[in-house]
């Protein structure tokens, strides 16, 4: 988790959205990358990254993953210090 006082941590928000006409799904998860050096996670998170992206039932269930980087202290999506990076 992200705590938004400290600036600490790694996960800051999951969005999912579904398509109700088409029943796919949009997921976009917002990461503080810097973290994940300092909590030793940086293998884990490569590892998270290809499972996304080769596991058979997400390939199925989910049509779009984005993977948006806030390394900045403010909640923006878009920004400075904002990167995304589409996986699916």
């Amino acid at each position: 988790m992200y705590d938004q006082k400290t600036h600490q941590g790694f996960f800051r928000h999951l969005v999912v959205r579904e398509g109700r006409n088409t029943g796919h799904f949009l997921v976009n998860l917002s990461v503080a990358e810097e973290q994940l050096a300092g909590l030793g996670l940086t293998d884990k998170w490569e590892s998270l990254k290809q499972h996304l992206q080769s596991d058979d039932y997400l390939q199925k269930t989910i049509t779009s993953f984005v993977v948006t980087v806030n390394n900045g202290l403010a909640d923006v999506v878009k920004g400075e210090n904002v990167s995304t990076y589409i996986l699916r």
